[in-house]
């Protein structure tokens, strides 16, 4: 069956002290995190946006395709900002409580 699901998150970044390493640094300190999610099938569309909201602009958006085979589910995402492709493989019912 098709389905539909959209989310919203909110992060509000603090952070104390300082580090030597680039990628410890915050990049959005107040951000809004829309997401919309189409599956069908074993098919599964989506798309998550990375508003700053301190400069009103879009900083970010991720476009993924996922399908699950069997218990392996490869998605395949691409990341706007920095034009980077990556493949991610789930174990499907492999959670860690």
């Amino acid at each position: 069956t098709d389905h539909w699901s959209t989310g919203l998150r909110a992060f509000l970044h603090h952070t104390s002290g300082h580090t030597p390493f680039q990628w410890d640094q915050v990049e959005i300190r107040t951000e809004l995190q829309p997401a919309f999610t189409y599956t069908a099938g074993g098919t599964t569309l989506s798309w998550i946006g990375r508003i700053d909201l301190d400069r009103s602009q879009l900083f970010d958006q991720v476009y993924s395709v996922a399908r699950v085979f069997d218990c392996l589910e490869p998605r395949l995402s691409y990341y706007t900002r920095r034009r980077q492709i990556t493949l991610e493989v789930r174990i499907v019912g492999l959670g860690f409580d």
